[in-house]
């Protein structure tokens, strides 16, 4: 499972998680990458849509802010920045990269993870919803 595999190569125990709430928010699926982290780490959150967000907090989740993966400043540093699937949807990656970088303490690490553009999934999944495909 992705979020297995991302939440093994984090080291903590402070953690960034970029795009927490996901497309959708779905806190009771046991494969939501936020809530795989929580289990484990002191995890803060960021994501750009201001409704995701406010269903988080509605659900109880703290530590949840919103801004853009482009041009965040939250004043801390963290032990692990996770971007799970997100880096493909920015306009400037190297902006994002930056403003990891500036969040990361001196030892700390970048998880990433993209899909596979060229996967038989996706090309069936872009079939299906085009011309709404992002």
């Amino acid at each position: 499972m992705r979020s297995e595999e991302i939440v093994a190569m984090v080291k903590g125990p402070s953690v960034l998680d970029v795009g927490c709430a996901g497309h959708i928010v779905r806190p009771d699926r046991p494969d939501w990458l936020h809530g795989r982290l929580r289990e484990r780490f002191e995890v803060t959150g960021i994501d750009i849509s201001e409704s995701n967000v406010a269903q988080l907090r509605a659900l109880g989740y703290a530590n949840i802010h919103v801004a853009s993966a482009e041009s965040f400043d939250l004043g801390r540093q963290f032990d692990t920045v996770v971007a799970g699937e997100v880096i493909e949807h920015l306009c400037n990656p190297g902006q994002f990269l930056t403003c990891a970088r500036r969040h990361l303490l001196p030892d700390g690490r970048l998880v990433l993870s993209t899909p596979y553009g060229f996967s038989l999934m996706y090309a069936a999944y872009a079939a299906y919803h085009y011309p709404r495909t992002c």
